[in-house]
């Protein structure tokens, strides 16, 4: 992967790994994408460890902040890092082709390459997607020449599962074995393969819906007599492991009495902190703040009086930035909500989101 500086969005919520270039089936051309982040503002990591002084590590990072606000940061509707996808001859002289976005409205000037697959020895399959997230174009590219014909245009919106008959042992095979602990697992609003309409539910209500299938089977599990006092449940994985597991950890905390106490780690607590193409994807722009301030923590502050709320966050956490929970505690120390805060230097504290809580009553 051609970048000019960190390429967190373009790993984390595009591709979903640092892998960007592809060999074509005989060797001959190699395809390589360039991000170019050059005018998105960078966010200063801090570094509390390893050395006497603390440091700070640099990355850019587009946000999606509210028109008018006073962060130095890219805004949803601002500018998002520029890619490009290109394709380099090995066989004799080194020649690089650019590969052409098509000319649809539907994408615009700013977009997404979301997959590359090579066809054939000259042809690759590139899907574009714009901004907005919900319009994508599949395209046959030539290599040699760059021109991209148009496949199909289907939704670009993408989603999750995690109920499956694979068989797995993880943090939760060790808890029900182990620890007399019930692990419910479901799919609800927003997840992927159960069709278009719940997948896409969950747009410009982000968290609305979620919480509420949350609440749902922890009732449907008091109603089978499964849950004791005794016992635990273990929320499943969320989407976006512990940003996303950290947000619907406290709405859900927030929401439902017989819940009395909950641990967020690194929890997004407001969307214009958060990556662009996340907060876009699931938000839509900036033109209607109040989705924003509708899916912000903030309101939710004065329901965890009294609760027993932990917050977990590594202050050089890059994927939640810890701007997110020095945020949020303003509001719970306005509210004097009941909350512990344990603040970690290392960066790469919790690879996995695990949400207990311990439910009161039968």
């Amino acid at each position: 992967m051609a970048t000019t500086g960190c390429v967190y969005v373009g790993q984390e919520e595009v591709l979903q790994t640092h892998i960007a270039h592809w060999w074509s089936p005989d060797g001959l051309r190699l395809a390589y994408m360039t991000i170019n982040d050059t005018l998105v503002p960078s966010m200063e990591v801090p570094l509390f460890t390893g050395t006497p002084y603390p440091s700070t590590s640099e990355c850019r990072y587009p946000k999606a902040s509210l028109p008018g606000s006073k962060t130095h940061f890219i805004s949803a509707g601002e500018e998002n890092p520029a890619v490009r996808l290109s394709v380099v001859s090995l066989n004799g002289p080194l020649h690089t082709v650019v590969m052409k976005k098509p000319d649809d409205p539907r994408i615009g000037r700013e977009y997404y390459i979301t997959m590359v697959k090579w066809a054939t020895s000259t042809k690759l399959a590139v899907n574009w997607l714009n901004r907005g997230q919900n319009n994508s174009i599949l395209t046959l590219c030539e290599a040699t020449t760059g021109v991209c014909i148009k496949v199909s245009a289907p939704d670009g919106t993408p989603g999750g599962q995690m109920v499956s008959e694979q068989f797995r042992v993880d943090w939760a095979t060790v808890l029900v074995s182990s620890f007399s602990t019930i692990v419910v697992r479901f799919d609800g609003h927003g997840s992927g393969f159960q069709g278009t309409n719940l997948l896409h539910e969950v747009r410009r209500q982000l968290g609305k819906l979620e919480e509420g299938d949350q609440l749902e089977a922890l009732r449907v599990a008091k109603h089978y007599g499964r849950v004791k006092k005794t016992r635990k449940i273990d929320s499943a994985h969320a989407r976006y492991h512990k940003a996303y597991g950290g947000y619907l950890a406290t709405m859900l905390l927030s929401s439902f009495a017989q819940l009395k106490c909950g641990t967020a780690v690194s929890p997004i607590t407001d969307f214009e902190l958060y990556a662009s193409a996340f907060s876009e994807r699931y938000l839509g722009s900036k033109t209607d703040a109040r989705v924003y301030t509708t899916a912000n923590l903030a309101h939710r502050a004065g329901q965890l009086l009294q609760k027993q709320y932990l917050i977990i966050h590594p202050t050089a956490d890059e994927k939640v930035h810890f701007q997110h929970t020095a945020k949020f505690i303003n509001h719970l120390i306005s509210e004097k909500a009941n909350y512990s805060l344990q603040v970690r230097s290392c960066d790469e504290l919790c690879t996995r989101v695990r949400v207990s809580f311990d439910p009161v009553g039968a």
